[in-house]
Order: C-alpha cells, then sequence, then structure tokens
C-alpha cells in the first residue's frame, strides 16, 4: 500500500470515528433531554380526571363574600419531545370571566441565565419567570379572553402577539427549584444560550 493509500485510510477513518463520536453524543443528549422532559411533565402536570392540580394550581380567595374563591389559575405545559414547549395558563376570574394563554417556544431560544424563581401572593407560591435570548421576541402568545355572561360575538376576545418572556406558576417552593433546576437543564440541552446583551 502506498503513502497516500494510508493517508486517505488514516482521514476516512478518523472521520468515522469523530463521527460516531458526535452522534453518540447528540444520541445521548436526546435521550437526556427525553428524560428530562418527562420528569417535568410527570411531577408538574394533573394527570388525574379532571385535569386540576398539579404543581401549576394557585387558587386566591375573597374574604368579603359568600363566594370564598376569587381566582384560579391552572399552569399546565406540553412538548413535542424535543424542544418546542407550550405553557397552558387558564385563568377563572371572579366565576364569570375566563383567560386562556398558551405561550410556544423552542428551548433553544431561552436565556438560561434568566431563569429566576419570583415570589408572587405568599412564600409558597411563586412564579418561574425566564426570557428569551437577548431579549428577542421569540415567544408566541395567544390568548383567549371569555365573558360567561354575554352570548353572541361578543363573548370571546382573541390576540396573538409575540413577546420575550413567559413563566410557570408554581405553588410549592421546594419544587421549584428543582423544576428551575430541569428546565434550566433541558434549555442547555437544546442549545440555549445565555443573553450577550
Amino acid at each position: 500500500m502506498s503513502t497516500w493509500n494510508w493517508i486517505g485510510l488514516g482521514i476516512v477513518l478518523t472521520g468515522a470515528f469523530t463521527a460516531a463520536i458526535f452522534g453518540f453524543r447528540s444520541f445521548e443528549r436526546r435521550g437526556d433531554l427525553a428524560e428530562t422532559l418527562e420528569w417535568m411533565d410527570q411531577t408538574y402536570n394533573p394527570h388525574d380526571k379532571p385535569a386540576i392540580g398539579g404543581h401549576g394550581l394557585e387558587v386566591r380567595f375573597r374574604r368579603d363574600t359568600e363566594n370564598p374563591i376569587e381566582e384560579t389559575f391552572q399552569t399546565t405545559f406540553s412538548h413535542d419531545g424535543n424542544c418546542n414547549v407550550v405553557i397552558h395558563n387558564n385563568e377563572v376570574i371572579y366565576a364569570d370571566t375566563s383567560n386562556t394563554t398558551t405561550y410556544t417556544f423552542s428551548l433553544r431560544d431561552i436565556d438560561p441565565e434568566s431563569i429566576k424563581i419570583t415570589k408572587i401572593y405568599s412564600e409558597e407560591v411563586g412564579a418561574l419567570r425566564f426570557e428569551a435570548r437577548n431579549g428577542a421576541s421569540a415567544i408566541v402568545e395567544d390568548s383567549v379572553m371569555t365573558f360567561m355572561k354575554l352570548q353572541g360575538k361578543d363573548r370571546e376576545g382573541r390576540s396573538t402577539s409575540k413577546t420575550s418572556h413567559a413563566w410557570f406558576i408554581i405553588n410549592d417552593a421546594d419544587y421549584a427549584k428543582r423544576f428551575a433546576k430541569a428546565f434550566k437543564h433541558a434549555v442547555e440541552l437544546c442549545g440555549g444560550q445565555p443573553s450577550k446583551f
């Protein structure tokens, strides 16, 4: 075998070895992402029927009326097994108005350093807030406001816009820390990068 044949064989073998390593890492990342998203789904979302509860349920109470429930928030999320996520927020206000908002985005568009837990109403109820990289409007927000006492075309108001931030309601402070860690890990597995500016 000539020197050029050996060099050619070496290049081919090096290329095949490199491709195998990158292929394995990609396969490993997909498995890790699937496991992370599955844990998030199983621990955050309600899986009983009717689908209410989970770590995304919050109820605020009114104290001065016969009906003690003022507002109910239910947040869930879904994913496609890859990097695409949809957060579903359903809010019932005073039992006569409902607002359903969905946030659709790719985890690769999220700045992992922007993921923060904030308190909302108490030590236990908070939100996991996050932003798109560089403040880009990379999150699609679809909203439907339903006025339950109205009929006809005025019953619903719909809007679609793009935003740079979204959040998960989380009703357990200890769980919020674990969920934030998993969410950040999923963002990083999908290639999410910190904002440059």
